[in-house]
């Protein structure tokens, strides 16, 4: 039980319900620094451990749809994807966490 001194938005009481019925707070994956060896392209970010994640790209950001490069399960609080440039010289990426 809890008591606040003024009212509450829909908004904060949907996210003092989801806080508290989550056992795993959902939080969007965040890139850290890219590094490269060649043309290979190291993506590293954040993860929750034992959730899944999709790599995905597009080499043009007019395209309507990604594709996708992979999808990785995290055994640790970040992740690392080798991406092979020799195709394209450029892509734009994004990393999905998967339900």
């Amino acid at each position: 039980m809890a008591i606040w001194t003024n009212a509450l938005s829909a908004v904060q009481i949907q996210q003092l319900y989801f806080t508290a019925t989550n056992s795993v707070i959902q939080t969007a994956p965040v890139f850290q620094p890219l590094t490269r060896s060649g043309n290979i392209l190291f993506l590293n970010w954040s993860a929750i451990s034992g959730r899944s994640y999709q790599v995905q790209y597009k080499t043009n950001l007019t395209q309507s749809s990604w594709g996708t490069l992979t999808t990785l399960t995290a055994t640790d609080a970040t992740l690392s994807f080798p991406d092979d440039m020799t195709t394209d010289r450029q892509r734009f990426y994004r990393v999905v966490l998967m339900p």
